[in-house]
């Protein structure tokens, strides 16, 4: 019964428009398959995935592990798709309180954010500081020489770097 419909959703929609299907363990694999074929897998951009809610186990299905998100498949109709950036403004309280540092040259307030990385990125000496053991810089020497440039690191009293993001880029 789904083949037709996708058919159809298809033929209606723009020449540049998406389709996100929303589907749950049941059918995620066999609707994938109908969707590849309607839209073509060339057309497939993303399989998002939604947790439902805290990762639990369902009471009633204490036997085996519990049915904690559902799937959405993104399909385009061709290459040339609109896309919308999704944004919503954070809350004023929360800019008051995530925003405390101000940098005096720039005339900012901003918070800070750690430049490295737990997974084996860069390993190289930054101003006299390492990262700490199993732990690399998330960037390679030259982004860090523009982000510098950029005004985008800040020091701590120690000397350790940190990406520096502003409150006027909250939007």
């Amino acid at each position: 019964m789904m083949y037709p419909r996708l058919q159809l959703m298809r033929r209606l929609l723009s020449e540049n428009g998406s389709i996100l299907v929303h589907l749950d363990w049941h059918a995620g694999h066999y609707i994938k398959i109908l969707l590849d074929e309607i839209f073509g897998n060339a057309n497939f951009l993303n399989e998002i995935i939604w947790q439902r809610s805290s990762a639990h186990n369902d009471s009633k299905r204490a036997t085996s592990y519990g049915a904690i998100h559902d799937t959405i498949y993104w399909y385009t109709k061709n290459p040339r798709y609109i896309w919308n950036t999704q944004f919503a403004p954070y809350d004023e309280k929360y800019i008051l309180k995530a925003y405390q540092k101000f940098d005096p040259k720039i005339g900012k307030k901003f918070k800070t954010s750690d430049l490295t990385a737990n997974n084996p990125g860069y390993s190289y000496e930054w101003k006299g500081v390492k990262p700490s053991t199993g732990r690399y810089w998330a960037y390679s020497e030259k982004r860090m020489e523009e982000l510098e440039k950029n005004n985008r690191i800040y020091y701590s009293k120690t000397g350790f770097p940190y990406y520096m993001t502003f409150g006027s880029e909250t939007g």
